[in-house]
Order: C-alpha cells, then structure tokens, then sequence
C-alpha cells in the first residue's frame, strides 16, 4: 500500500473531532503515488492549510509540491485551487526535476510562502535547488512574484531550505543551509532577495556541527 498523507483533529480534551474529515481524520489521496504531509497551518477562521508533495517512483517522474486548503470541517475548499478534478489543491512543479515541500509561511494577507526542493542532485548530478512559490488565497501561483515557479535562492550548492517567516510587510525569511553552514535569506514581497540585508540579502550563520546541518536553529 502507498504511504498517505493524513490530518486530524483532536478536541481540548484529547479525542478526536468526529466532525472534522472522516471519524477526526482527513487523507491525502492525490495521486497514484505516496503522498506526504510537511507542514499545517490554520487561519482564523478554522482553515486548515496543509503542505506536502506527491512522490512518484523512477528516476524521471516528476513529483509534484502540494499546498491544500480545508475547510473547518475536514473538506477541501471547492475554491481553492486551479483544477475542479482536484479541489482544494494548489500544485508546483519543476519541468526538469523534482520538487519536495519542506517549509511554508503565512503572509498578512492572507497567501502562502511555500518553499520547496528540487533532487536534481539525487537523479541527475546537478546541484538540487531552493524554489519558492507565492501562493494567493485562491490558490494560484501568484504571477506577481519572481520567478515563482523555478526561485533559486543563493545558498550555495545543494542548497536546502527548511524554515520560512512573514515579515509584517509581506517580505519574508527562509533558514536552511547549504556549501557547508546554515544561512537565512531575506526575501522581499516581490519575490527579490533584500540586498539590505546581510552580504547582499544572506546571513551565513556559524555551524556548532561544522557541517551546515543545523535543523534546530531557530
């Protein structure tokens, strides 16, 4: 059996919420492949947005980065997304590589950062990229922003990201690491690094590992 990516929810007291999904519990069932949970986040309304992406076996399938949108009671959002076939679905994706979701962060708008990894490396070689994408509240790539399908942030080679933060002004920060220590770009809300920041929009933080892979920084 395929991995699934689930959610559930769960009352003050500990048991599950009978109304929310199926018995207080919502399945990814996207696609033909494994389909992985990375990242939730909730609105205030009771939106629940959940990123992840759908893997598919070989080499030369491309998986696909996810970003859904249900609604408080465990259904996706028939408005969310770009494809009635598949409600409550935002997708990005790589013409030439795969894309993995690692990281997503909430803007004072309403719309999603979602940043994610390409395994070019893994499958091709070649160094693997940061993507980050622009999500609006319906659900679409937000053409506003640069570059919003194939972002590739300067972390060094192999680089990956893992965390992002808003800024109150729409811009926002991505931690990850990459050419051996852990790094944070400041991103502006138009997508362009914040060359005001650090060495022309990067932070190179010391690594207490002396290998770059600090997961616990914060």
């Amino acid at each position: 059996e395929n991995p699934e990516g689930w959610v559930a929810c769960f009352n003050p007291d500990g048991s599950c919420d009978s109304t929310f999904g199926t018995g207080g519990i919502i399945y990814w069932n996207v696609c033909t492949g494994n389909e992985f949970t990375m990242g939730i986040d909730a609105d205030t309304t009771g939106n629940v947005f959940i990123l992840g992406y759908e893997e598919y076996a070989g080499a030369t399938a491309l998986d696909r980065g996810l970003l859904g949108k249900i609604r408080p009671n465990g259904t996706p959002d028939p408005g969310y997304g770009l494809y009635p076939s598949q409600p409550g679905l935002a997708f990005v994706s790589d013409p030439a590589s795969k894309v993995h979701a690692l990281a997503m962060g909430r803007l004072p708008d309403g719309s999603r950062i979602a940043v994610f990894n390409t395994l070019d490396a893994y499958f091709t070689g070649t160094d693997a990229d940061i993507i980050i994408a622009r999500i609006d509240t319906s659900g679409s790539v937000d053409s506003t922003f640069t570059a919003p399908a194939s972002y590739s942030a300067p972390f060094g080679a192999n680089g990956i990201a893992i965390a992002a933060v808003a800024t109150p002004a729409g811009g926002f920060y991505i931690y990850g690491f990459g050419a051996g220590a852990p790094k944070i770009a400041k991103i502006r809300p138009d997508g362009a690094l914040d060359m005001s920041y650090g060495n022309n929009g990067l932070c190179t933080l010391p690594s207490s590992t002396g290998n770059g892979y600090d997961y616990d920084q914060s």
